[in-house]
């Protein structure tokens, strides 16, 4: 839910399951707005962007030289989390231009049941994504072997196929003796 990514395990119906779950957490509260999934959806994703922005503001300004006072922008507790949920990367690796539009964001009555809610729904991500991975270092493991099963198999044949020729080398040479001394036989003159 973080990325906003669709992949195999992690599909548009989970997704859009998990964002009706959510929406119906945060809805339920009462203490703050009530807003539809596409609303929730495009609260999150200006949060996300305003926090990257903010979050590379202070990255800009502690790079810059010449020393000077410190930055009077801070980082909340809460934007430090979001920021560490979707990676620095996000915040440090583009210089984006996007605008992003400010929003009000309520921390609703109960802080735990959301934040429980939220941090359930990370964990089953997390949890899916290793377990993909898990399976597909697994898949990967398993072409390794067949492909290294299929090699000695070839090799086997080969050298089988090697035994059958010497073998029928050897036959002939000995068919070829034997005919030679046959021949030496009928043209010999007889004694």
């Amino acid at each position: 839910m973080l990325s906003g990514k669709v992949d195999p395990i992690f599909s548009k119906d989970i997704k859009d399951k998990r964002w009706e779950d959510l929406t119906s957490a945060l809805n339920a509260e009462g203490t703050g707005p009530v807003k539809s999934i596409g609303a929730w959806r495009k609260t999150f994703k200006d949060w996300k962007c305003y926090v990257r922005k903010k979050a590379g503001r202070i990255a800009l300004h502690q790079k810059q030289t010449g020393g000077g006072l410190p930055s009077k922008e801070a980082l909340t507790d809460n934007e430090e989390k979001l920021l560490e949920a979707i990676g620095q990367v996000a915040a440090h690796g583009y210089n984006s231009k996007k605008k992003c539009l400010k929003y009000e964001f309520y921390f609703l009555g109960n802080r735990k049941a959301v934040k429980g809610k939220i941090k359930n729904s990370l964990a089953a991500e997390v949890s899916e994504k290793l377990i993909r991975s898990q399976n597909e270092t697994n898949d990967s493991q398993r072409r390794m072997v067949q492909v290294a099963e299929r090699k000695v198999t070839l090799l086997e044949q080969q050298v089988a196929l090697l035994e059958k020729r010497a073998l029928a080398a050897e036959r002939k040479a000995t068919a070829e003796e034997q005919l030679v001394l046959l021949k030496g036989k009928e043209t010999a003159p007889a004694m």
